[in-house]
């Protein structure tokens, strides 16, 4: 009976996923370096086309990387990129995703009423981002047409990643356009995107590089578009599992060793994730990910990856670096897994000539002063954050020493211990 209802539950789940969101792509399962659409309908998404209804041609965006995220890629001169939205002609609908444009380059979307059509009448709404062609030629900012010639201005960022939201209610009439949940636009939905009669539905989105080549280039991810009528769905409940990954190893070893991580999703609705190596050192390509590091997990499931710590031509000392598991858990959004690898040295008569150094950080968590103490006297310490990046460091020459941390966001930090036999990283919380 228990399983009937934890079955029933899990449709239940998958069938409201299904109502509320019509389209939803992170482009997490794509392939880097393929056609969008084109892979999108080997998968039976047909949402996905291009402007001549021809996905794997050169008006089909590609899948590219940014940080170990997948997205959509588009450059011009010949990408049309078309999200089909279904032609809605009633509801509350909103529309999310987010671009990322670099420095110098630029880009362009609109909201279609109606597709296939070049009539003019069916822009419903339309965004310029970092061009002067009908806006603000000024880098990072962009330029809104809904209801109006004018355009409305809004900042945004280069570099970086810019949430969007468009809320349409096709019952009362009315849009709205948001940029980093800000609200600079709200129109007549059916007076289109310059004030002029329109249709008064929804059926696409059109993604489009507005320049040459040289200009137009940006990226698109994690788009969703929903019935705004209905409640969220319960948001994943992640967790990863260990976040300690520690080995040793003598010099001249070359057999790996491997940790398994454990991402969990005992939440209700699908959970995502993406993991990288932030390394705190200067010695790179000795921790690398294997199996599936980046994906989704589905409700009450679990997905496996593995660290591996490679001691091959390392020296003697100790290695540290982080893994970063970034996740869509508002709760949870993301998870550092603290890696060591000790390399002892030998020396010519094969005894082991390492010694173990003894740490100990109080009071931890801490908000103020952290006491660091070490049974061999200290050279230097360096606290890193989860980057790796050094955001503090000191020169000492003693086995304890104090040190004020209030400076520092609350947040999880790592100290570099530094002494003449050896480092030792331990885990410091700054609350």
């Amino acid at each position: 009976m228990l399983m009937k209802k934890l079955l029933l539950s899990f449709v239940c789940v998958l069938a409201f996923a299904a109502l509320s969101a019509q389209v939803s792509d992170n482009f997490s399962d794509y392939t880097v370096d393929g056609k969008l659409a084109q892979q999108a309908q080997a998968m039976g998404r047909d949402y996905w086309t291009t402007w001549s209804e021809a996905p794997g041609s050169s008006e089909d965006g590609v899948i590219a990387e940014i940080a170990g995220n997948k997205c959509l890629y588009l450059i011009a001169p010949n990408n049309d990129q078309i999200l089909k939205l279904g032609n809605k002609t009633s509801g509350e609908w909103v529309l999310t995703f987010k671009f990322y444009i670099p420095a110098g380059k630029d880009g362009y979307f609109n909201i279609k009423s109606v597709f296939p059509s070049t009539v003019s009448e069916t822009w419903a709404l339309q965004v310029y981002l970092g061009t002067d062609e009908g806006g603000p030629s000024t880098p990072g900012f962009g330029a809104a047409y809904g209801g109006s010639t004018a355009p409305v201005p809004f900042p945004f960022a280069h570099d970086t990643w810019v949430p969007v939201k468009i809320y349409i209610n096709l019952d009362t009439d009315v849009a709205e356009f948001y940029v980093n949940e800000i609200k600079y636009l709200t129109y007549t939905y059916s007076t289109g995107s310059f004030g002029q009669s329109n249709h008064k539905y929804i059926d696409a989105m059109n993604i489009f590089p507005p320049n040459t080549a040289s200009t137009s280039s940006f990226y698109i991810d994690d788009i969703v578009f929903q019935d705004a009528s209905l409640p969220p769905p319960p948001p994943p409940i992640m967790n990863v599992t260990p976040l300690v990954a520690e080995a040793e190893a003598d010099e001249g070893d070359t057999e790996p060793f491997t940790t398994e991580i454990t991402v969990t999703n005992t939440g209700e609705s699908e959970g995502t994730y993406t993991s990288k190596v932030v390394y705190g050192g200067d010695v790179e390509d000795w921790i690398t990910l294997t199996g599936d590091a980046n994906g989704t997990v589905a409700p009450e499931g679990t997905k496996n990856f593995n660290i591996v710590m490679n001691p091959t031509d390392l020296v003697f000392d100790t290695y540290q670096a982080n893994i970063l598991v970034e996740t869509n858990d508002t709760e949870h959004p993301s998870f550092i897994i603290a890696c060591t690898l000790v390399v002892n040295e030998i020396d010519t008569t094969g005894v082991d000539s390492y010694t173990l150094i003894q740490t100990k950080l109080f009071p931890n968590p801490t908000s103020g002063e952290v006491t660091i103490d070490c049974d061999k006297v200290i050279n230097q310490i360096d606290i890193l954050n989860y980057m790796g990046q050094v955001v503090y460091s000191s020169e000492v020459n003693t086995t304890t020493i104090k040190t004020d941390i209030s400076q520092l966001n609350a947040g999880t930090y790592f100290v570099r211990i530094k002494t003449e036999v050896g480092t030792q990283t331990s885990k410091l919380i700054v609350k």
